[in-house]
């Protein structure tokens, strides 16, 4: 984040608070707004509709798992501890290390949470859609399944499943994995070819020391003749792309360019990797200076944002045709050793890569049943959730992080009277979890319908309130402050809007966040503002897309701007 974007977060904070008691000022209802219960006595037993056991009720079993929480990680697993342990703490440093070289990618990154398997069990199955077909998984905001792994999530929670911890290799192909849904998760717009480059050529970054080294080939694969007696004695795993192409002929130039990730395949990523590996570490000449076609990628990228794909592009851009890239590509994969240098970053302290080996537990029921019921509602998959949760529930766990994951999956099943009185008792109970306090407000936003007066305004704003200071950020949080004021019978005050200045700062790819923002600013008569949003809303959106429309309708509506008196 920019400097002048972080005063200007820290000035919205100063100002919020002051405008949600303003807020209180103006109507008297607000301050009268009922306090949240306190929460109920652990030995305590809370009827609810759905709850209530009998004899005959057959539980599922409780599952076996091992636990582990690492800052920002958690990690539930069924694989061998020591594979669970060095997988848990490689990824940790590598998500540490990711801070350091490419900040961008990991800002605003929701908590991770590990689920591990080995070869004598598919944890993979609860997850599948009851028909088998990948595709038609809920729309989350990030979702990628092959090859044994299956990842998803949304602003709260980033899951990455991996069936196999024991399988050689499954550490690079977990950094992959995570870095794919990274570049959706943060709407990195890059071409598929060099994203799926840089992140092949990321996936190996190496700790060394106080150094991170990245584009590092396997030593061993950098002399032609030693990687033939090599290959005959071990094998590597995921080989690199001066390996592959020993083999292998490349692709032609519309299937290089015109390759997606959702499509990948071995072929094409490895040479997307060799493609930004020779643009960014080749040397141009035996002595000469690193990073020979780094320049000539960095316009090609800069020409491909207004123009076609194109031979002509390409040779315009890097002095060559492709067919005559090609054959040099061929001979700095048969002898890279001396042709390129990896790019190494030192750092002034390395204690965030200084990370604790994970410590594992068995997993108490309630963990585990929280774990993997957020997985499993985040999935489609609601009624299993519901169904794991509820039996830990009743087996006595009285915990407030499985009650809000109760009330969210409940939500999510479509039971919104059962959702609500979860979700008061996990608020009541001091839930941490910002989705409790959304889930709630978006219940009574619901229950009330129409317009909002003071007294039915101030529940909702109270819990979005209280959203805000949790982590990490939602902007579901500033869409609903957004809806509630929307809805107000009474319009808002700026002060009140400040908060929504700071979501749309936090969150500057939301269409939804700046439409509704900028109709909020239009309807008090901000209209400065209002244009300066309708302005970024280009920026973000796609021409005929809903949002692009909605705001061109809003840009018609605004007044005329006004020429500056002359002095």
């Amino acid at each position: 984040m920019s400097r002048p974007a972080h005063r200007h977060g820290c000035r919205a904070r100063r100002l919020i608070p002051a405008a949600l008691a303003l807020a209180c000022a103006a109507f008297a209802p607000l301050s009268a707004a009922p306090k949240d219960k306190a929460a109920p006595p652990a030995d305590e037993i809370v009827e609810m509709e759905g709850l209530t056991v009998t004899a005959e009720r057959e539980l599922p079993e409780p599952e076996k798992w091992h636990y582990a929480a690492m800052p920002g990680l958690e990690v539930l697993s069924k694989s061998r501890g020591s594979e669970a342990r060095r997988l848990s703490l490689n990824f940790a440093k590598f998500h540490a290390a990711l801070g350091a070289v490419w900040p961008e990618i990991v800002r605003n990154t929701p908590p991770v949470v590990l689920i591990l398997g080995d070869y004598k069990n598919n944890i993979l199955e609860p997850f599948a859609p009851e028909d088998g077909n990948w595709k038609e998984l809920p729309k989350t905001a990030m979702f990628q399944y092959g090859d044994g792994r299956l990842s998803f999530g949304n602003h709260e929670q980033l899951f990455l499943i991996v069936l196999d911890a024991c399988e050689e290799g499954a550490d690079e192909a977990l950094f992959r994995q995570y870095l794919h849904i990274l570049s959706k998760y943060n709407a990195v717009q890059r071409p598929p070819w060099f994203m799926e480059g840089y992140i092949q050529n990321m996936m190996k970054m190496r700790k060394d020391g106080m150094s991170i080294v990245i584009g590092q080939l396997d030593k061993r694969t950098e002399y032609y003749f030693f990687d033939i007696i090599n290959k005959i004695t071990m094998h590597y795993g995921d080989e690199d792309f001066n390996v592959f192409f020993r083999e292998y002929p490349m692709l032609d130039f519309q299937k290089f360019f015109g390759g997606k990730s959702g499509r990948m395949t071995a072929k094409w990523a490895k040479q997307c990797q060799g493609f930004v590996h020779m643009c960014l570490y080749a040397r141009a000449g035996k002595n000469g200076r690193v990073g020979k076609y780094k320049t000539a990628l960095k316009d090609f990228l800069a020409r491909l944002e207004t123009e076609p794909c194109t031979e002509e592009l390409f040779k315009e851009c890097f002095g060559k045709t492709y067919k005559e890239w090609c054959k040099e590509f061929r001979k700095y994969c048969e002898w890279p050793a001396g042709m390129y240098e990896p790019l190494k970053i030192t750092i002034a302290d390395d204690s965030p890569l200084r990370i604790a080996p994970p410590e594992f537990s068995a997993a108490p029921e309630g963990v585990s049943a929280r774990i993997k019921g957020d997985a499993l509602a985040l999935a489609g998959r609601t009624r299993a959730a519901l169904d794991i949760m509820r039996a830990a529930r009743v087996r006595g766990d009285r915990s407030v992080p499985l009650l809000a994951s109760l009330g969210l999956a409940a939500g999510a099943d479509g039971q919104q009277a059962r959702a609500r009185k979860l979700l008061e008792l996990a608020v009541a109970g001091g839930a941490t979890r910002p989705r409790a306090h959304t889930g709630l407000a978006a219940i009574l936003l619901r229950e009330t319908g129409g317009a909002l007066s003071p007294a039915q305004l101030a529940p909702v704003l109270q819990r979005l309130f209280a959203a805000r200071e949790l982590t990490p950020a939602l902007p579901e949080t500033y869409r609903l402050i957004a809806e509630a004021w929307t809805r107000s019978g009474t319009p808002p005050a700026p002060e009140h809007l400040a908060v929504l200045d700071e979501g749309v700062h936090r969150f500057p790819g939301d269409a939804g966040l700046v439409c509704q923002a900028a109709e909020l600013r239009a309807r008090i008569a901000d209209y400065a503002r209002a244009r300066a949003l309708v302005a970024h809303g280009p920026k973000i959106t796609g021409a005929g897309t809903p949002a692009r429309e909605r705001l061109a309708r809003l840009q018609a509506a605004l007044p005329p701007e006004t020429a500056a008196p002359a002095p």
